[in-house]
């Protein structure tokens, strides 16, 4: 039954006089039947957490980089050594070509190698945590 009414209150607002306002009392349930309600009007509810290093990054060097980058002059294996090469990394792991790089290196670029490659949501979900700051 309250399904039937939901329905016909969606017609009766849809198809209605936009000056006219409803006053039929339906029954839609109670609060606890609607789910999470978000107490910020402008967030979502259950919003994804933010990428970090420990949640995705770390996880992204592991698979893609720290065959080449394990030590010597680039250790990505830490995110201080990803933090100080963000630009450059940002510039060859996105798919596309960002603003304020050069031609080295170009897009899509890295990881370089015989090894496995990200698809194209794994390099911009890196990009966008490096624009984001490379929170830990």
């Amino acid at each position: 039954m309250r399904l039937a009414s939901f329905l016909a209150l969606l017609l009766v607002v849809g198809c209605g006089d936009d000056d006219a306002t409803d006053t039929t009392d339906t029954d839609l349930g109670t609060a606890e039947d609607a789910g999470p309600v978000a107490t910020d009007a402008s967030a979502p509810v259950d919003a994804p957490a933010a990428d970090s290093w420990s949640t995705f990054a770390m996880g992204f060097m592991a698979t893609y980089c720290v065959e080449c980058h394990d030590g010597g002059a680039r250790d990505y294996r830490t995110i201080d050594e990803v933090r100080r090469d963000r630009d450059s990394i940002a510039c060859g792991v996105s798919p596309t070509a960002r603003a304020g790089c050069g031609s080295f290196p170009a897009p899509g670029q890295f990881p370089v190698g015989s090894g496995p490659s990200p698809n194209d949501a794994e390099r911009l979900r890196l990009v966008d945590w490096i624009d984001a700051g490379l929170p830990e």
